[in-house]
């Protein structure tokens, strides 16, 4: 995050805005698979996932914060063109 606040700055930056757009890919991947084979660990069925009491508020946070990271850099890249506008799809 600091790295992106200090550098991502494209008036007077020498960086590629694709550096950074490839680095909020790869992170999202990897949080996205973490869940993923968080979720699919739980013995019995992955209604656990949501019901064991040791790690259900943290799944669930993991779960909200891994959703937002989603639609932040996968869903609304495609929604919004590069003015920030509702692009017509």
């Amino acid at each position: 995050i600091g790295f992106d606040l200090d550098w991502n700055d494209p008036n007077t930056s020498n960086i590629s805005e694709m550096v950074f757009v490839v680095c909020d890919n790869l992170f999202c991947g990897f949080f996205t698979i973490e869940l993923v084979i968080r979720y699919l660990s739980y013995p019995l069925c992955s209604a656990q996932f949501f019901k064991c009491p040791v790690m259900r508020n943290w799944n669930v946070f993991d779960l909200v914060l891994v959703s937002l990271m989603v639609l932040e850099t996968w869903f609304l890249y495609f929604l919004l063109d590069d003015t920030g506008a509702i692009s017509s799809l």
